[in-house]
């Protein structure tokens, strides 16, 4: 026989309580775990970012002496391939 006495029922709540209490605590480690996740993605894609802007920059000051001096061009673009492929691994 199943009887519902007060005492019962304050057992069903509390231990309710208590579950609910430990899926928060879970969920709330899960959230700073992916947070420093992110954290660690967003400084990597900034460092990328950084690097490929100044690869951009480099390449167009390349083209631009290039108009004046074919050979320096050609050097300069020689050597910005090099880092394309080092950046692109």
């Amino acid at each position: 026989m199943n009887t519902w006495t007060p005492q019962r029922i304050i057992l069903k709540f509390q231990y309710m309580y208590l579950c609910s209490v430990a899926i928060a605590y879970a969920n709330q480690r899960k959230i700073d775990s992916e947070a420093k996740q992110l954290q660690a993605n967003a400084a990597t894609f900034s460092k990328q970012t950084a690097q490929w802007l100044k690869l951009t920059e480099e390449f167009s000051s390349a083209l631009k002496v290039g108009r004046y001096t074919p050979y320096l061009n050609l050097y300069n673009v020689n050597s910005i391939v090099v880092k394309l492929s080092l950046y692109a691994t």
